[in-house]
């Protein structure tokens, strides 16, 4: 997908987070191709050495630009305290945040408290991209179109596809469904959605409300 959409993924001064990261491949291979980034890998505490591991064997060049931090999903304290260390807080966003996933709504019961760790990274200003492998759409539908949304947040298909797995199916777990002919991978980008103002209505307004849209007497627009 990336080779594909380069642009996709922000240049410049930008700080990668990327949620339930493993091992964290899909967080460095980002930073990786954006030099002048940061990146910070979060899990919950239990699972940061495998990030920690991954660490080690990378460059000191990427490893420099690279921290790991507890982040589960749902703790908004958390979440806060990581971007206020590496540059942004809720008045103003010094730095542009891009949070990153792949594969982290595996389990229904992680949609809820996922849905509110990416509402609360787009409203301190930043945005997300999450790659999406599909299992059980009937039930993975909802995240994507209904606790994202309800949350205030754009959800936006920058691809769709399908992925092969390996023949080793234990190394690969859970599986992808199969459907011929239907994609099983998407990636999402997830933003604030803009509303949109609407006109303010003075005393003169509220008895006669068709004012408010720019007309002079009901049923009749202003020329």
């Amino acid at each position: 997908w990336l080779v594909l959409d380069p642009d996709a993924l922000p240049r410049g001064k930008v700080t990668f987070v990327e949620l339930g990261c493993g091992h964290g491949l899909v967080g460095l291979a980002c930073a990786a191709v954006r030099p002048e980034s940061m990146l910070v890998l979060t899990d919950v505490q239990a699972l940061l050495p495998y990030a920690e591991r991954s660490l080690a064997v990378n460059s000191e060049e990427l490893s420099s630009r690279v921290a790991v931090r507890p982040l589960p999903f749902g703790d908004g304290a958390a979440l806060k305290a990581i971007f206020e260390e590496f540059g942004a807080d809720s008045s103003s966003t010094k730095s542009h945040f891009m949070m990153l996933g792949a594969g982290i709504a595996y389990w229904d019961c992680l949609h809820e408290p996922l849905a509110e760790t990416l509402g609360d990274a787009c409203a301190l200003g930043g945005e997300a991209i999450i790659a999406y492998f599909r299992r059980d759409w009937k039930v993975e539908r909802r995240l994507w179109t209904k606790l994202l949304p309800q949350r205030g947040l754009l959800v936006e298909v920058l691809w769709e596809g399908t992925v092969e797995e390996p023949d080793d199916v234990a190394s690969f777990a859970p599986a992808c469904t199969r459907t011929p002919g239907e994609w099983n991978a998407r990636v999402y980008r997830i933003a604030r959605a803009e509303v949109e103002a609407k006109p303010e209505q003075n005393e003169e307004t509220w008895d006669q409300p068709w004012k408010a849209f720019g007309t002079n007497k009901k049923g009749a627009r202003k020329k």
